[in-house]
């Protein structure tokens, strides 16, 4: 195993991964500080630790010896410096596929939405994988040839909650409880039911979380709609939309005194809320720029019409979380349980 940063060290371990050898110093990163995130590879004659001087401004680099414990010799494969979308492209794993190509999977660090996986084509030059077309990475390029042909498809967003399943795009924000949640017992939504009483999102347990994806033109912001029925709820529970990573805000229905409200919360701070009137369904959106580092949220009765509650959260990228910002779907009771909503939808343009 290949660990550190700034020095690099190698440990021998056994089939269970216990340490069955000394640390041993193997390189020291000559650059600049924060040499990481090490790879190792035994491929012909040599062995290689391919890692990066992580940051924004990353550099993938390619330190290869024929033997493991070096000496090893450096090579940049990658410093990619132009502005866009692949600025500071660094800090991932090479891949061989079937027909015998090489790849490199690495990331972006861009903006509020978190690290972006990035693909690049690798070409081997005198025993050294080198990164993207002419020294520089691709932004667009041919799929990989993995032996036989594939369609083209989309990564999911939306969900219309119409299968037994959920979508591949969503993950539980804390171990959700699978008895208070279900597909099934009213077909075609997401029930959410509250599952434990809390004090507010953050300890919410079946919170529903996706990344947003950005667009290539970052002026065009990601918009997410979701429709929530909330005749069902309980006093105190809070249901809704929102965005969160270290900082949140959201909007959402609040059930006070027997009536429902429209709120919208920045961190911890009801920053703004309406009466929900007689209504039991509304469409709920956030908009978010990974540009800005703003989103906004907004209420409709009719999925045509949209009103701004509240103010603008300004998202950060924490590396406290090393996750970038996630919209989410809750419900969550801080008086009593038994109460449920559910969500018809969640589209993202």
């Amino acid at each position: 195993m290949a660990h550190g940063y700034g020095t690099i060290r190698l440990t021998e371990l056994d089939h269970e991964f216990t340490a069955i050898g000394p640390d041993s110093l193997v390189f020291t990163g000559d650059i600049r500080g924060g040499l990481e995130g090490m790879h190792v590879y035994k491929i012909n004659d040599f062995y290689y630790l391919y890692g990066t001087y992580g940051g924004v401004d990353g550099i993938q680099v390619a330190l290869r010896s024929k033997n493991i414990y070096g000496p090893y010799e450096q090579k940049v494969v990658l410093e990619e410096r132009t502005p866009g979308v692949n600025f500071g492209v660094h800090q991932g794993a090479l891949i061989e596929t079937q027909s015998g190509e090489w790849w490199t999977m690495l990331f972006v660090d861009s903006g509020p939405f978190g690290r972006m996986p990035n693909l690049q084509p690798v070409t081997w030059v005198d025993g050294w994988p080198m990164v993207g077309v002419d020294g520089k990475a691709v932004v667009t390029y041919r799929k990989p040839n993995v032996g036989q042909e594939f369609p083209v498809k989309d990564f999911p967003r939306s969900d219309e909650f119409d299968g037994n399943t959920l979508g591949m795009q969503w993950g539980w924000n804390h171990n959700p409880d699978s008895t208070q949640w279900s597909l099934t017992e009213h077909p075609g939504v997401l029930r959410l039911k509250t599952a434990k009483v809390v004090t507010g999102l953050l300890e919410a347990r079946n919170t529903l979380t996706q990344r947003p994806f950005t667009h290539y033109d970052q002026s065009i912001p990601s918009v997410a709609t979701t429709k929530i029925e909330v005749a069902n709820m309980k006093e105190g529970d809070m249901a809704g939309l929102g965005i969160f990573q270290e900082d949140y805000a959201f909007i959402a229905v609040k059930q006070v005194a027997g009536e429902k409200q429209l709120v919208m919360v920045n961190r911890g701070e009801t920053i703004a809320s309406v009466p929900l009137n007689e209504a039991t369904t509304v469409y709920l959106r956030t908009i978010a720029s990974n540009k800005t580092k703003l989103a906004t949220f907004e209420y409709s009765y009719d999925n045509q019409s949209f009103e701004q509650l509240g103010n603008e959260l300004t998202m950060a990228f924490s590396l406290k979380m090393f996750t970038g910002n996630k919209f989410c779907l809750f419900n969550y009771a801080t008086n009593e349980l038994g109460g449920y909503v559910d969500f018809d939808w969640f589209r993202v343009e």
